[in-house]
């Protein structure tokens, strides 16, 4: 019995090998059927399909390498924002420390300013050119002298800038 059935099993596939070699629908003939009946816009179509999937796969590599350089930017960033607290917190300190001595010169200059006042007193007293002048002018004077321009001169002395040049013009030449 199992001798009959492989019997028939190798008959059957002898009939149908021969009968796949002459049938013209097989694989091998509708390859050569399409290969030899495509279209000048088919092979066209596969060749921008390849350049197009080349062209994606490109741009995603480009896209992986712009996310790992932002990231590497922004620890490059976040490492600047804490270096540049630290420099502002020093600047800070420093700008302090900076205030303190302006302080220290403005005191600097209030003990000059009273020096000056004391020497314009005696200065009152002193004739020149056989005419005593004021005190106004003394102090003028001796502003010009130290380098003031003529409106710092006006302020300190509270004066308007035109009595000053008027001052500067009549008494001092």
């Amino acid at each position: 019995m199992w001798l009959f059935l492989i019997l028939i099993g190798a008959m059957l596939i002898v009939l149908n090998l021969g009968a796949i070699k002459k049938e013209k629908n097989s694989f091998d003939n509708i390859l050569l059927k399409k290969e030899n009946n495509t279209k000048e816009y088919e092979v066209e179509l596969y060749r921008m399909r390849s350049e197009f999937k080349e062209e994606i796969d490109k741009l995603e590599k480009d896209i992986e390498e712009l996310k790992e350089k932002l990231e590497y930017n922004n620890s490059l960033a976040l490492q600047n924002v804490s270096s540049h607290a630290e420099y502002y917190k020093e600047k800070n300190q420093n700008s302090n420390l900076q205030s303190q001595s302006k302080t220290d010169n403005v005191n600097e200059l209030v003990v000059e300013n009273n020096k000056i006042d004391n020497n314009f007193e005696k200065k009152q007293e002193k004739e020149t050119d056989g005419r005593n002048k004021s005190i106004r002018v003394l102090e003028m004077e001796e502003l010009l002298r130290k380098g003031f321009t003529i409106d710092q001169v006006a302020q300190k002395l509270n004066i308007s800038k035109g009595e000053a040049l008027l001052i500067k013009d009549l008494y001092l030449r």
